[in-house]
């Protein structure tokens, strides 16, 4: 089975080819929020890289979110576009579960965070493939506090994601009293790979727990859309 995985959720974006569960393209792109610019033309390498076409791919996984509102649809839209003309399936993967598997080099809870600005985070505490914890975005001190009833004394937590700048900002400003031991994922292992995408969508696809229409595929931004919020605030 050829898989190709997407990820457009957040400042970086990454795309990956597999041929069974193995990664035979990838390429992950830093370049800020410009994946309606970068998308197309990063997949096209990759499968041509892989001596593939769009037609050869069996099934596509794509990042749903939370993250990036114009990202994650990005993302969504071409793959929808890509599945359709294909025929092929399409799974969505959550974001957080992405980036906290990207960092997992051992059996310590994993914290993933994006940074949602004005100091909150989009969070996930994930023990291995659980999701222990989630929820919308909060403060650093108010993550810390649910995440402390979910960790055993002296245990270990790895911290992940561009959220980790905002967790450092908050423990040094203001003075965060923690319950439990951490430790920061390298930086290179703070971002979501799409192979990592695409290997999580094969798992769920294989346990038949994912939905695989292309147009059924549904984002889960965590947060409005500036417009959206715009709308709201004019309405009150």
């Amino acid at each position: 089975m050829i898989t190709l995985g997407v990820d457009t959720s957040g400042k970086t974006l990454s795309v990956a080819v597999l041929k069974g569960d193995v990664p035979v393209a990838e390429l992950l792109l830093s370049t800020g929020y410009r994946h309606g610019v970068t998308l197309q033309p990063a997949i096209e390498y990759i499968l041509g890289q892989a001596d593939l076409n769009v037609k050869d791919v069996d099934l596509f996984a794509v990042t749903t979110g939370p993250g990036s509102f114009t990202g994650i649809r990005i993302g969504l839209s071409s793959v929808k576009a890509m599945a359709y003309a294909a025929g092929a399936k399409a799974v969505g993967v959550s974001s957080l579960h992405a980036l906290a598997r990207s960092a997992v080099n051992d059996d310590r809870p994993v914290f993933a965070m994006f940074d949602a600005r004005g100091g909150r985070v989009f969070g996930g505490l994930f023990r291995g493939d659980e999701h222990v914890l989630g929820g919308e975005p909060q403060t650093i001190a108010q993550w810390i506090e649910s995440i402390r009833h979910k960790i055993a004394p002296g245990e270990v937590v790895t911290l992940t994601g561009d959220g980790v700048d905002v967790f450092r900002q908050a423990a040094e400003s203001d003075d965060l009293a923690l319950l439990f031991d951490i430790a920061f994922a390298p930086v290179h292992q703070r971002v979501i790979r799409a192979s990592v995408v695409a290997n999580i969508a094969m798992e769920r696809l294989k346990a038949g727990e994912a939905e695989t229409d292309p147009f059924l595929l549904d984002a889960h931004y965590g947060l409005l859309s500036s417009a959206e919020r715009a709308g709201l605030g004019q309405k009150t």
